[in-house]
């Protein structure tokens, strides 16, 4: 570790998460490859409604391309979040913000890629039925992911990647830690119940459901943001 002119910490090591960047982000381009080069011809399945079923096709081109597509989101995440990360004043605090930013942007273009090339090579009963594989797994995926955000989400501190960020949490301290710390819990509850009831839930009743807590935690932590920052007497 370093220090620039101005006193900012700089050059952390190479660690755990950018061990998973250097693997998700070509593996989800290995398996964009895979499936251009080794898919079958198609009909692909490349949209879904709201019921998990099928409402528009492609071929494989087309599904490599949105394939390769969530690898370059991972990657432009990753080496955004690793930038910062590599900026900040306060590495104590400040870069736990930016690695939780890089995972979420790693972890959730990998479970779409994951989900898109299984869809592509049948393995998930052509993921075109509601109450098929396809729409359980990406409840459980979700779900996993929520957790995963809710267990850290309280620790962000204020940045331009991840947590509740609205024009109140941005002037005001207080709004920032409470409404990302009631954000976190109610996505950790989120997540429990929603791998819990992934085995068992109908569908897609139960992929709705999720959807709609979640919709319902974001709009919760939004209020909470505009209710504590009323209220703070150092809010900007």
């Amino acid at each position: 570790m370093t220090s620039n002119s101005d006193g900012r910490e700089t050059g952390a090591g190479f660690g755990l998460v950018d061990l998973a960047t250097i693997v998700t982000v070509p593996g989800i381009l290995a398996a964009a490859a895979m499936v251009w080069r080794a898919g079958p011809e198609g009909p692909l399945p490349m949209h879904f409604n709201a019921a998990g079923q099928v409402d528009r096709w492609g071929d494989r081109s087309e599904m490599a391309i949105a394939i390769a597509t969530m690898g370059v989101v991972a990657s432009a995440i990753s080496i955004f979040c690793a930038v910062m990360e590599r900026q900040v004043r306060d590495p104590a605090a400040d870069r736990f913000t930016y690695r939780l930013g890089r995972i979420i942007g790693l972890a959730a273009p990998a479970l779409v890629a994951l989900l898109m090339t299984a869809v592509t090579f049948g393995k998930l009963g052509g993921g075109g039925a509601g109450d098929g594989p396809f729409l359980r797994l990406l409840m459980g995926g979700m779900s996993l992911l929520f957790l995963g955000m809710g267990a850290f989400l309280g620790r962000a501190k204020p940045n331009p990647v991840v947590g509740v960020r609205t024009y109140w949490s941005l002037r005001s301290r207080l709004a920032w830690d409470k409404s990302n710390r009631l954000a976190g819990r109610l996505f950790s509850v989120i997540g429990v119940v929603g791998l819990l009831a992934t085995p068992f839930a109908p569908l897609p009743w139960g992929f709705h459901g999720l959807v709609i807590a979640v919709i319902a935690a974001g709009l919760a932590s939004v209020v909470e943001s505009w209710r504590v920052w009323r209220s703070d007497p150092e809010r900007a």
